[in-house]
């Protein structure tokens, strides 16, 4: 029962971390459209 909520968690923070780029690259997309394509392509 102690992996599985150790697993749980590690779930989390990765889905945090991945929630949190794609955040920020939409925060850059609003503010600077012309270098939009550059921020996706990376």
């Amino acid at each position: 029962m102690q992996h599985l909520q150790a697993r749980i968690v590690l779930v989390h923070q990765i889905f945090f971390k991945m929630q949190s780029k794609l955040t920020a690259k939409i925060l850059i997309l609003s503010h600077n459209p012309i270098t939009s394509k550059d921020n996706l392509v990376k």
